[in-house]
């Protein structure tokens, strides 16, 4: 059905509109006050084109296959039900004012859109049916002092956050879930072990004056290997580390679901669920520093041992797929004495490195320590890009070397908290090209990430800091 400008579609209290087999294509207005249903997808060419009644009414999708709603701008609704035993797409952001049903087993697939559910409600969700944040989209729903609230999300499986304020101001919050957990949060190497296999990408609208609880829920199955359920807990990424909890038995909500709550946090970002699983060394430290461009200094230090026989040295390159063994290493069998190690790695690779030690015991027990991250040194004393001025006060400048074919490239900006900032696609660059981003003044200061994917799914990320001039 076709809606031209200038068109007023009037649906009136206690008649329906159904079209059969067929969406609507709104460039007029529709205002109404009962039901509208949808077999087809919902174009809407202009916002504030579809007026409804808030009591009453719904947008009824109700086809036999997926459906989409694609608009300009934020499509505005206040009732909307999925009743298609499928998804509805978003092509588009949208609002959602007062209630989202996911009905009859449908679910609402956001890809790199926001659902804003303000501070309506979401009913019959559940362990298969829910909001899939498979992207960068969210799903944003209000939070008022004394407000307690469930975001029913998850990406490849449900996982979904409970929220309790206590005490603060009224904010937006969104959140999206992801099927992994970084090692630098938003960046680096997947973790392989110790963890529950999700992070919860927890934002607020306006940075600080809240104080929540949070409650965060998975399966049994997306725990990684050596994830010792009996002692976990929520970290948290501040920017720059992981801020490990104190840990306790996670929470059983019935057959194979788990939970574990972080409580009074006043600050935003990636959270995930680390286990506390005991190494049978006290290990004091484990680090790794480039010493210079093909050599790395891997050294540890052991309060006690117990039946340690050594350690196996790993080594994973951001281009490969797992870790392997690099170094064997004795270790001292039973000893109360504080012992240091250290090994040299000879190791010249240009990107990022990431090292951990598998500490084996007499009868073959082996246990996985932390991993840690060291960045190369191209050969050539440079990059594939670099980024000038850094600190920046209002522009960045960025440079690309002769190994950058003409392509278009996507740049985004994101905050160290993993914020998405700013968004270009199908930018073109030439070799030996600089390219200036003028929008650095708009920004506050700090430290910001700047990423670059090419055409071909190759990552470039550096970071940069922009100062109040």
């Amino acid at each position: 059905m076709r809606n031209t400008a200038g068109t007023f579609v009037h649906n009136t209290a206690n008649t329906h509109l159904r079209v059969e087999q067929g969406g609507i294509n709104n460039a007029g207005t529709i205002r109404n006050f009962n039901n509208i249903y949808l077999d087809l997808d919902y174009v809407e060419v202009a916002a504030g084109n579809f007026q409804q009644d808030q009591t009453v009414g719904w947008l009824w999708f109700e086809g036999a296959a997926d459906q989409v709603i694609n608009a300009t701008g934020t499509a505005d609704f206040y009732r909307v039900r999925i009743d298609n035993g499928n998804r509805l797409r978003l092509a588009s952001n949208i609002s959602v004012g007062v209630i989202l049903d996911l009905m009859n087993n449908g679910s609402a697939i956001l890809g790199g859109f926001n659902l804003d559910n303000r501070s309506g409600a979401i009913v019959r969700y559940d362990l298969t049916h829910y909001v899939i944040t498979n992207g960068m989209g969210v799903l944003l729903r209000d939070m008022a002092p004394g407000d307690v609230k469930e975001f029913p999300t998850g990406n490849s499986t449900y996982n979904p956050m409970r929220l309790s304020s206590m005490g603060g101001v009224s904010d937006k919050f969104g959140l999206r879930v992801e099927d992994d957990v970084l090692f630098s949060g938003t960046v680096g190497a997947p973790e392989a072990i110790d963890h529950v296999d999700r992070t919860w990408h927890l934002s607020e609208t306006v940075a600080g004056g809240n104080d929540m609880d949070m409650e965060v829920e998975w399966d049994a199955s997306q725990e990684l290997p050596d994830f010792w359920r009996s002692g976990c807990g929520v970290k948290h990424w501040d920017g720059s580390a992981w801020d490990v909890p104190a840990f306790a038995p996670a929470i059983s909500v019935g057959g194979t679901r788990y939970s574990q709550v972080r409580l009074g946090q006043t600050t935003f970002s990636p959270f995930a669920v680390i286990d506390d699983t005991p190494l049978p060394i006290e290990l004091m430290g484990f680090e790794a520093e480039r010493r210079n461009i093909d050599k790395v200094d891997l050294t540890w230090t052991t309060a006690s041992e117990t039946n340690n026989r050594g350690f196996w040295l790993q080594r994973q390159l951001d281009t490969e797929t797992e870790f392997r063994n690099i170094a064997w290493i004795d270790g001292a069998g039973t000893t109360l004495d504080v012992r240091n190690y250290a090994y040299v790695d000879n190791n010249a690779h240009s990107g990022i490195s990431y090292y951990r030690l598998q500490q084996e015991d007499f009868d073959g027990t082996t246990s996985l320590s932390r991993v840690r991250a060291v960045e190369g040194i191209d050969n050539k004393g440079g990059s594939a890009f670099v980024l000038f001025p850094n600190p920046a006060t209002d522009i960045v400048n960025i440079r690309f070397d002769a190994t950058f074919a003409a392509q278009q490239i996507e740049l985004t900006i994101w905050s160290i908290d993993g914020k998405l900032i700013t968004q270009n696609k199908g930018v073109a660059i030439e070799p030996n090209a600089v390219l200036t981003l003028n929008n650095i003044d708009d920004l506050a200061a700090g430290t910001y990430i700047l990423r670059i994917r090419t055409a071909s799914g190759e990552l470039h990320t550096r970071k940069f800091e922009k100062i109040t001039p």
